[in-house]
């Protein structure tokens, strides 16, 4: 991984190109208005994605759900905000198998942080509807 310094700083590591293959990074490179090195660290980590916890994601979640809830029509926002509810809450309650008891815990603790009450609405997203 890198050490957190850009440029020079960063890990280095020579890479042997089949023919054709650099020309083509760079006329790509150039189109998109980045150096070489960019074009390829963003395609790496479009491939290559940290990794979340699982905490992470669900507060993710949670900020495109009340981003949806301000944007989308209320029947629309509301039905896949209740679909998201429904998963979480089939995942906390074991009604999803495979998932593990710390797995499990992580999705209930998110869940309570949400407040949720009425119909399977988080009250975030309904505080926030006219």
């Amino acid at each position: 991984m890198t050490n957190g310094r850009p440029g020079r700083g960063a890990d280095q590591f020579p890479l042997r190109l089949p023919p054709g293959l650099r020309d083509r990074i760079k006329a790509h490179a150039d189109a998109q208005g980045r150096s070489m090195n960019a074009e390829i660290v963003r395609i790496l980590e479009r491939e290559f994605p940290e990794p979340w916890t699982l905490e992470e994601r669900v507060d993710q979640l949670h900020g495109l759900l009340t981003m949806l809830g301000h944007a989308a029509p209320k029947d629309s926002a509301d039905e896949i905000i209740k679909h998201v509810h429904e998963t979480l809450t089939a995942i906390a309650t074991g009604r999803t198998t495979d998932v593990d008891e710390d797995t499990r815990g992580d999705i209930l603790r998110g869940l309570a942080r949400w407040d949720l009450e009425g119909q399977g609405i988080p009250a975030f997203i309904l505080r926030s509807r006219p």
